[in-house]
C-alpha cells in the first residue's frame, strides 16, 4: 500500500502578520473576513432580527450590568479591536 503525501493547507491571500502586530487597525479598517462578518451581521440585524423583534420585542429595551454598563445583544470579533499577541498570546506562553 502506498502512503499518501500529507495534505498541505490551502493557500490564502492573507499576508502573515508579524508578532505583536495588531490583527486589525483601530482606524476602522478590517481584513476581508472581519469586514464580511460585519456586513453579514448588519444584514442579519436588518432582516431576520428585525422580523423576529417585530413579532416579539425584547423583554427590556436596554440590558446593563450591575455597574450600569451597556450589554450588547450580539458581539463578534469584528466589534472588538484586538492585538492578538499582546491581548491573548499563544497557548502555553505567558501569561498562560
Amino acid at each position: 500500500m502506498a502512503q499518501n503525501a500529507p495534505e498541505t493547507p490551502p493557500k490564502t491571500n492573507d499576508a502573515p502578520t508579524k508578532a505583536h502586530e495588531p490583527v486589525f487597525s483601530t482606524e476602522g479598517e478590517l481584513p476581508g473576513d472581519l469586514a464580511a462578518l460585519r456586513a453579514a451581521t448588519e444584514t442579519w440585524r436588518k432582516t431576520l432580527l428585525a422580523k423576529s423583534t417585530a413579532k416579539m420585542p425584547p423583554r427590556m429595551a436596554r440590558f446593563a450590568t450591575w455597574s450600569d454598563a451597556d450589554v450588547a445583544d450580539f458581539r463578534t470579533p469584528a466589534d472588538v479591536p484586538l492585538d492578538y499577541m499582546a491581548d491573548l498570546g499563544l497557548p502555553g506562553e505567558y501569561p498562560f
